[in-house]
This record gives C-alpha cells, structure tokens and sequence, in this order.
C-alpha cells in the first residue's frame, strides 16, 4: 500500500476506441460471468453451516451486478480489456453511445438473475439478504451521475432486479 494511500486503483488498459468496432457482449462476455456450480456448491456449504450452527444472519454479499462499477468496469480479472474501460470514457458514452451502455447493463441483468436463480434453487430461504450492487454513483463532494441519469440508466435495472429478489425468494435486498 502507498504511504497514505487506503487502496490500489484499477489499471486501464484500454485501446483506441472507434464506436463502429464496440460490441458490448463480446467486449464484456468474460467479466460477468454466471456464478459456477462449484462456486455455488462451495456458498451452499459454508451458507449451511452458519445457517445450521449459528444465530449469525446470512448476508450474500458478492453485489451480483454492479453496473457501471469502477471496480470491475477497467476488467482486471482479464488478460486483453475490449471495449471501453475507463471511468471517465464510461460516463461519457453514456450521452455519446448510450445503446452500448445499455447493452452492458443487459449483460450484466441477464446473468446476475441466472446466478440469483443457482443461489436460489442451492441455498433456499437460508439467506436472509442479497447485496445487488455496490456501485459508487456519487462521490463524498458530488455525484458521478444526475439523478435523471440514474433514472434512466440504473433504476430499471435496479427495480427489476430487486422485484426478481422479492418475486422468487424470501430474502432482502
């Protein structure tokens, strides 16, 4: 850790970016994947043991789908980033190619409802709350984002999800 530093930022190691080459599912498939059955065997166990063993709530965790979060937009978990990956060209493509934002964002809904419904079928009613997102939309002096922006771009995405939540599950979001 740097010598007052709390965190390490992401590296961006985005190319050059021309819209007519930005294809969101391809640019993104690998970095919001659909949790694995092993994964989800190995959340059922220790999900068990606390639910079995202790008074402790069960809190999922893992914020199954943070769209737009900058921990997880620049793809450090990938060898070669595709797409747009920096937080400040990500907040502009909001206003300058929206439909690419949006096809993100549906990758993301879209595997993120097919790992809530392993999580469901695996672990049932032990869970008592799911995290749904971590996304920093703001920062201590001002937002990121307009509250319109958030209405257009997060909310549906948000709302849906928690509804997905509360339709098939007991849990809290």
């Amino acid at each position: 850790m740097p010598n007052g530093g709390y965190y390490f930022d992401n590296i961006v190691r985005q190319g050059s970016i021309e819209d007519e080459d930005l294809d969101a599912k391809e640019d993104f498939k690998n970095d919001f994947p659909v949790m694995s059955d092993d994964v989800v065997e190995e959340i059922k166990k220790k999900t068990s043991y606390y639910y079995n063993n202790t008074e402790y709530g069960i809190n999922l965790g893992n914020f199954l789908c943070g769209m737009g979060d900058v921990a997880a937009l620049p793809g450090p978990a990938q060898r070669i980033t595709k797409g747009i990956r920096s937080m400040e060209d990500w907040l502009i493509a909001h206003y300058t190619n929206p439909g690419y934002v949006r096809d993100v964002y549906d990758l993301q809904f879209e595997n993120a409802v097919a790992t809530l419904t392993k999580l469901k079928n695996a672990l049932g009613d032990m869970p008592q709350v799911v995290q749904i997102s971590g996304t920093d939309v703001g920062t201590q002096r001002t937002e990121f984002i307009s509250p319109s922006m958030y209405k257009d771009f997060y909310k549906p995405y948000h709302v849906k999800l928690n509804a997905w939540v509360h339709d098939n599950t007991s849990w809290k979001t």
